[in-house]
């Protein structure tokens, strides 16, 4: 007879375990269709297959455990935002192949960092935001195209 009273326990949570199984599934899949590319050309989509099923199992074996974390927050959310968000990261997929990775990264990185601020623009946070995209896609741009040489869309401007 167990002492702990069942109704307190957290019920399973039947999208994680899904989720985290599609994760592994989706992983397997990406390293089983990188066996056909170069050394080199293998290394980014397998590397990203084994965080992703490392991730998901990880995730596994913590709910096998019964540490599932606080219970969720539920928000309401914002509807436009959401919906102008989907289309920032259209647009970015649409426009990559004629401006190029790195301008329309900036430019999207920017446009979900507009869209998904709340707080009032100023030059001080401006500027810093427009740093933070230079600094990180700039690095993400060397990463891929200099170390992983990952072939990026080059567009107009770069």
């Amino acid at each position: 007879m167990p002492t702990e009273d069942t109704a307190s326990r957290p019920r399973g949570d039947v999208g994680t375990i899904v989720l985290c199984v599609l994760f592994v599934a989706l992983g397997v899949w990406m390293i089983a269709g990188s066996l056909e590319m170069s050394p080199l050309g293998a290394v980014f989509p397998r590397v990203i297959a084994g965080i992703m099923i490392a991730s998901a199992l990880g995730i596994l074996g913590l709910r096998a455990l019964g540490r599932t974390g606080p219970p969720p927050v539920v928000e309401t959310g914002s509807t436009p935002r959401r919906l102008l968000l989907a289309l920032a990261l259209v647009a970015w997929a649409v426009l990559m192949p004629r401006l190029g990775f790195f301008t329309t990264s900036i430019a999207g990185f920017l446009a979900v960092l507009a869209i998904a601020e709340y707080d009032r623009w100023t030059a001080k946070r401006t500027a810093a935001y427009v740093a933070a995209a230079l600094a990180l896609v700039g690095g993400f741009y060397l990463l891929f195209v200099e170390v992983l040489l990952v072939p990026v869309p080059r567009g107009a401007l770069f």
